[in-house]
């Protein structure tokens, strides 16, 4: 994939949002995919904390895994969708 200008990102309307969603999504996927945080924190020319805290998202499957997890913790064994 080409690099594109910042300036051509705003002027074609493509939808990635702005410049502040690639460093995210380069640190999100970066992480799925098993990369060193500090490695990828490195690229970004960020410290280590910023690019954990601050740049990556945990995937939505592992959020909902999360809050399944607490739910069944608090709740038990009892299935609260009903």
């Amino acid at each position: 994939m080409p690099l594109v200008h910042p300036r051509k990102l705003k002027a074609d309307r493509t939808g990635v949002g702005n410049v502040s969603v690639m460093p995210r999504s380069d640190a999100s996927l970066s992480r799925q995919a098993g990369m060193d945080p500090k490695l990828v924190a490195d690229q970004l020319g960020h410290g280590l904390g910023v690019n954990l805290d601050v740049y990556t998202v945990a995937a939505l499957d592992k959020r909902q895994n999360a809050v399944e997890t607490l739910q069944s913790t608090l709740v038990g064994d009892h299935d609260c969708r009903r």
